[in-house]
């Protein structure tokens, strides 16, 4: 039989900018792990996943989440998970790179 292959390029689309986690915030997934892992190790993947997951949505529209009222550049993404969830801030300017600057457990203070 004659093979037909198909090749794929990959074509990077430069309107949608690049996320950065922060140091903090790094550490704030660091002690998610380390808290839920204690628990059940299969809840502290599944969390992580699920907030990079959605962190990761932040690209296709950084300006459609909950502004910081008393931070300028500053917006909040909720993220379901279990009973409450979580809440990623991020610092993004229009044309600019996505900062993650923290990352809170919704009932955190």
């Amino acid at each position: 039989m004659g093979g037909f292959t198909w090749h794929r390029k990959r074509i990077a689309n430069t309107s949608m900018p690049p996320i950065i986690y922060t140091q903090p915030s790094q550490e704030d997934l660091k002690r998610f792990y380390e808290f839920l892992v204690k628990k059940d190790k299969s809840v502290a993947l599944r969390a992580i996943r699920t907030i990079r997951a959605a962190i990761k949505e932040i690209k296709k529209m950084p300006e459609a989440y909950r502004p910081v009222e008393e931070l300028q550049h500053h917006r909040e993404l909720v993220i379901e998970f279990g009973a409450s969830g979580y809440v990623a801030r991020y610092r993004y300017e229009k044309g600019g790179k996505i900062y993650i600057v923290r990352i809170k457990h919704q009932l955190e203070e």
